[in-house]
Parts: C-alpha cells; sequence; structure tokens
C-alpha cells in the first residue's frame, strides 16, 4: 500500500454579483452551517523578494504549489493591499481590488462539487474564474509603478 504525502485540493474560483451570492447562500441553508468564526476580517502578510519573484513564479502556474487550508465554502468582499504599515496591528484599509459589490467565492475541494451546488451554479449563470488575490493586486500595482515610470524585472 503507498503512502500518501501530499493533499490534492481543487481551489475553484467564481466573481460574484450580490443577486449571485444571494442564491447561492439560500441554496447552501440546507446543507451548510457557518462555522464558530462567522464573518471575520483576514489579514495576510505576502512575503516576497526584492523583485517579486514568488509571486511572478506562481502566475505562471505551475504544476505543484504547496499550501494546505482546510474551509469549507470562503466568501471574499473588501479585499484590499497596501505597501506601506505591513502589521497586522494596524487598521484594515488600502486599495480594492475587486469591484465594488462583487464577492469571490472559493470552493475547496478535494474531489468533485457536491450536485446541489452545481445545480444552483448552473442556475445563477455562475462560471469558475482564475483570481489570485496576490497576483492582483501584484498586477494593479506593477500597472501602478509602470504608468508612473518605474520598472521591474
Amino acid at each position: 500500500m503507498a503512502i500518501q504525502t501530499t493533499f490534492e485540493r481543487y481551489e475553484l474560483k467564481y466573481l460574484l454579483d450580490p443577486r449571485q451570492k444571494a442564491r447561492v447562500l439560500e441554496a447552501m441553508e440546507p446543507y451548510m452551517a457557518l462555522d464558530n468564526y462567522g464573518r471575520t476580517t483576514i489579514r495576510n502578510i505576502y512575503m516576497d523578494t526584492g523583485s517579486y519573484r514568488l509571486i511572478r513564479r506562481s502566475l505562471e502556474k505551475p504544476a505543484y504549489k504547496e499550501k494546505l487550508r482546510i474551509r469549507r465554502v470562503t466568501f471574499d468582499e473588501n479585499i484590499l493591499y497596501r505597501l506601506e504599515e505591513l502589521s497586522l496591528e494596524s487598521q484594515p484599509y488600502g486599495t480594492p481590488i475587486l469591484a465594488k459589490g462583487s464577492t469571490l467565492m472559493e470552493l475547496k475541494i478535494s474531489g468533485g462539487i457536491p450536485l446541489w451546488m452545481s445545480h444552483v451554479l448552473n442556475r445563477c449563470g455562475i462560471y469558475k474564474t482564475s483570481f489570485s488575490k496576490y497576483g492582483t493586486a501584484y498586477q494593479d500595482m506593477m500597472a501602478s509603478h509602470l504608468e508612473g515610470g518605474l520598472r521591474y524585472a
């Protein structure tokens, strides 16, 4: 018997408008419960090299990435980034990376999507998208710097 040394997980992302989010939440009620933390503010500090090598490599879509997270479904709103005051003790503020009213829904699964979820996604016209929070922030930041004349290799 082979020993499993890696955990295969799929992370499916969907950008939702307010109507779509309400319909997904309604469909989830019979199958899922809000966790003990409820609605919280999540704050991350992404560490990278001075030339942003790690995120550039990630945006190239490598075959293997090392991450381990366990969640049910997540809904991310008000996603912000900033380059200064990089402390978890400061107040949350920064540049938004989602359009106003948009929600990023992430399904983290080790197998297939539950049939009931597939049905609601189909009925609401919700389609999988490729979205990296750090990658989007990096690309936005680089676009801003290029407009100002700064260039990174």
